[in-house]
């Protein structure tokens, strides 16, 4: 319970739409096709309480939803195209080893445009990264570091699925507990740069070491 209530404050604290709906996506799936049934009543409530902090931004839901009513994107989406593909046009020049670690700053100056000349009226793009932690990452590292990358996530989640057989219905359920946040967290860096923050990278790698602790019982 106080690992939940505690939950629930991180999320009302660091509100993003993107981090909830995925939140609510991944843990529905879980629900359906994952989880045992006794621990259902559990993922319906977990459920329902990030849908009730997802409706506490109801004026930019409402906004949102009006721009899917009248078939036309966002803002914050039309951004995101736009520097995606900035970033692919980085990773055309060197796809396979990438421009070097933490080169992406310096190369904003060659690729971006001059901030008056950014579309969408935002500024803050001259100097923005790609809003895919992904695509930063094959930018600075290329695509073998990139594979490299992502081979830990799947090897991770193999482990994980081959020892929570081993474990005890309580460690089993606050594995996948933590295996939605993992899965979530993973998804929502499609469009936004929590692997390569500073914060939210240190706390992700920090969930996935508690998430083998659990495994190792």
């Amino acid at each position: 319970m106080a690992i939940g209530g505690m939950t629930g404050v991180v999320f009302f604290t660091t509100f993003t739409r993107n981090t909830m709906a995925w939140l609510s996506v991944v843990s529905a799936l879980f629900l359906i096709f994952g989880t045992a049934s006794t621990h259902r009543r559990k993922i319906f409530v977990v459920i329902g309480f990030i849908g009730v902090l997802f409706l506490a931004g109801l004026p930019v839901m409402t906004k949102t939803f009006e721009s899917i009513s009248h078939k036309r994107l966002s803002t914050a989406v039309l951004e995101r195209i736009y520097l995606w593909k900035i970033a692919k046009e980085m990773i055309v020049d060197k796809p396979i080893l990438g421009h070097g670690l933490n080169s992406h700053s310096e190369l904003s100056k060659t690729y971006y445009p001059q901030s008056e000349e950014m579309l969408y009226g935002s500024a803050y793009l001259h100097r923005a990264y790609p809003h895919n932690s992904y695509l930063k990452i094959w930018v600075e590292i290329g695509l073998v570091g990139l594979l490299l990358y992502i081979f830990i996530f799947v090897r991770t989640a193999l482990y994980f699925f081959i020892r929570r057989h081993d474990l005890s219905p309580d460690d089993r359920w606050k594995l996948t507990l933590i295996s939605v946040g993992i899965l979530a967290f993973l998804i929502s860096s499609t469009f936004a740069d929590f692997l390569i923050s500073y914060q939210t990278r240190s706390a992700f790698w920090t969930i996935i070491a508690v998430g083998i602790l659990y495994s190792l019982k």
